[in-house]
């Protein structure tokens, strides 16, 4: 039969439901975690969307990489300042 045995031959569903089974176990929860733990449960965390000019695009791609993170991280970081400055200086409670 070649390189595939005679019982992955057999019964292939049930050798690709062991598979699966096994890197959901090594991998535990499926999906990435969550941003904001404290929030527990399950479920998405919010989503946002914005354009931004190209050379801003490209200065926040430098800066990820100069800093060894993914783009996503240094703009919530980045919102994260704003926001905390201007509620700050607005006398906004949070």
């Amino acid at each position: 039969m070649g390189m595939v045995s005679e019982t992955v031959a057999a019964a292939p569903g049930a050798v690709f439901e062991q598979v699966v089974r096994a890197r959901v176990a090594r991998a535990g929860s499926p999906g990435r975690p969550r941003l904001d733990p404290a929030e527990g449960g399950s479920g998405q965390s919010p989503r946002r969307q914005v354009r931004l000019p190209r050379v801003l695009s490209d200065e926040v791609d430098r800066l990820a990489a100069a800093q060894g993170r993914d783009a996503s991280s240094v703009m919530r970081d980045a919102i994260a300042e704003y926001v905390q400055a201007w509620m700050a200086k607005d006398g906004v409670s949070q």
